[in-house]
């Protein structure tokens, strides 16, 4: 079974944007400071010997 109807097409112009990109000259206050990345790691093993290594990294910040 094919489709006898012609496949359609958008004859509108793309729309353009005339207004330039803003720029903003005040400096941005950030949100949120990075203070520290600690990582932890491990091993851990069961009784028939599978061991799994299980990696924690812990991310501290400070919200403005």
């Amino acid at each position: 079974h094919q489709n006898s109807s012609p496949p359609t097409t958008s004859t509108e112009p793309p729309q353009q944007n005339s207004s330039p990109p803003t720029t903003s000259t005040e400096p941005k206050t950030t949100d949120a400071v990075l203070e520290s990345i600690d990582t932890d790691y491990r091993y851990d093993t069961d009784n028939f010997g599978q061991t799994n290594f299980f990696l924690e990294p812990t991310i501290k910040f400070r919200l403005g």
